[in-house]
């Protein structure tokens, strides 16, 4: 039997990621024959998410992922 995948979207939480310096992944799902970008995903019709601006997607599968280039370098120094 094949797990079932909700997935939802929030403007506010997509911000909140695209603003972190490491990580900053994008990603997309297949709903309905169409590829969307979706901040969150979970196996029940529920979220427990805080977000106040969380929208329904729908179920689809899980499609693929972006890593957005920061820029940011890090740099390992050793101390002495």
């Amino acid at each position: 039997m094949e797990t079932k995948n909700y997935f939802w979207f929030s403007e506010k939480q997509l911000r909140r990621i695209l603003s972190r310096t490491e990580h900053r992944t994008r990603n997309y799902a297949k709903i309905n024959g169409q590829i969307v970008e979706y901040t969150m995903w979970t196996n029940t019709k529920e979220h427990n998410a805080t977000w106040d601006d969380v929208i329904y997607l729908g179920e689809g599968k899980y499609d693929h992922s972006e890593e957005q280039d920061t820029g940011y370098k890090q740099i390992n120094r050793t101390v002495r």
